[in-house]
């Protein structure tokens, strides 16, 4: 395919029948083939983290419908819809209510919104597993979630924790570097404000 020298290629999954190791070889190798001839890949996949690694830019579509066109940081990072932020990556997303002009409440919990919000309106805000931790004790200056671990993932380089909230809301939080301390019990879920993407909870309709 390469010999002509098209100005587009498109490549439709065309690792998915590899092993996870090899996978991750070949996605180097065509990244690597991209850069050398400067072609145009156009790459379908439904791997949410080889479409990260990839692309310069991501095509996020559902039903037909291209619900955000970005680079991999801003999908991740800044998804403009709560489809968006579920199918790329891991996210807790959370339902909150616009109290005042860039604050909304979760519960009884009230933080900063980096959007502009209306009081009363409903709204998702979108939590990264990295971007939350867990403490036995509320942390100043950050947003606090009381919760319970129900359940938790040893992983190596990360323990994956399951959490349920006061609300019922189930969340997931990867603490990094655990050593061989493990969480149980009752705990607070705590994340920086301006690492909760807030965004209209109704436009995937």
């Amino acid at each position: 395919a390469l010999v002509n020298r098209p100005q587009v290629l498109l490549l439709d999954e065309p690792l998915g029948a590899l092993d996870l190791r090899l996978r991750k070889d070949m996605q180097n190798e065509l990244k690597s083939i991209q850069q050398q001839t400067g072609i145009t890949f156009i790459y379908v996949t439904h791997d949410q983290s080889e479409a990260l690694s990839m692309s310069d830019r991501i095509v996020v579509l559902k039903d037909g419908i291209v619900h955000q066109v970005g680079t991999p940081q801003e999908i991740y990072f800044e998804p403009k819809t709560p489809f968006v932020a579920d199918f790329i990556g891991t996210t807790n997303l959370i339902e909150v209510k616009g109290a005042a002009e860039n604050t909304v409440l979760y519960g009884g919990v009230q933080f900063a919104s980096g959007n502009p919000v209306k009081a009363g309106k409903t709204y998702c805000a979108s939590i990264r597993p990295e971007s939350a931790k867990l403490s036995k004790e509320p942390v100043e200056g950050r947003v606090n979630v009381p919760a319970v671990i129900f359940n938790k993932m040893f992983l190596g380089e990360k323990v994956r924790y399951f959490v349920r909230d006061e609300l019922g809301k189930e969340w997931i939080v990867d603490m990094f570097d655990p050593g061989r301390t493990i969480l149980e019990g009752c705990c607070c879920v705590t994340f920086p404000s301006d690492r909760a993407w807030v965004i209209e909870a109704d436009v995937d309709a």
